[in-house]
């Protein structure tokens, strides 16, 4: 007998996406993979603490022991989180691609690995229906939205490598 679990629940990521997606502001575009490790991170806030964070980034670390609870919930263990979100692939761009057909989302972008939204009113008119985040996925959304919105994703520096969540060696600086 399996468990629900909402990682894997299509109508969950679309809610996630849309809690996501509110966050942006007018004309950004986000990359797919920074839309993908932000999801991650919003089902499992605990993960943020094993994000590599270097001396400069006090000001992020201590934030984030703030807003963030660092223990773990005994229901959600993530033993290997680059293939738990390799998992969460299919779910996430099925969430997606629904949005796009419902054209929140521009369509042509999101084959190129770019999420733009293209009607913001239809994007209200949604999230006013939807519940509020819960307080600490809600911090945990402000936290990333915060710091790592024009954080570099690629390179050794970068998003990716910091998480360990994707490969990064092969990417361009």
């Amino acid at each position: 007998m399996a468990m629900y679990n909402q990682a894997f629940d299509l109508y969950h990521g679309i809610y996630r996406a849309l809690h996501i997606l509110k966050r942006f502001q007018n004309n950004e575009v986000l990359e797919l993979d920074r839309f993908r490790i932000w999801d991650f991170y919003l089902l499992f806030p605990y993960k943020t603490y094993e994000i590599r964070l270097s001396r400069e980034h006090k000001e992020i670390a201590s934030f984030r022991k703030i807003y963030i609870k660092k223990e773990a919930n005994p229901y959600d263990s993530v033993y290997d989180g680059r293939k738990l979100l390799e998992r969460l692939r299919p779910y996430q761009i099925g969430a997606l691609s629904c949005l796009a057909s419902y054209g929140i989302i521009n369509a042509d972008k999101l084959l190129n690995n770019l999420i733009e939204i293209t009607d913001r009113s239809k994007l209200i008119a949604l999230t006013q229906n939807l519940a509020n985040l819960p307080n600490e996925e809600n911090n945990v959304l402000s936290w990333l939205c915060t710091f790592f919105r024009t954080f570099p994703l690629n390179g050794n520096t970068g998003l990716k490598s910091r998480t360990n969540l994707l490969i990064s060696k092969y990417d361009g600086i």
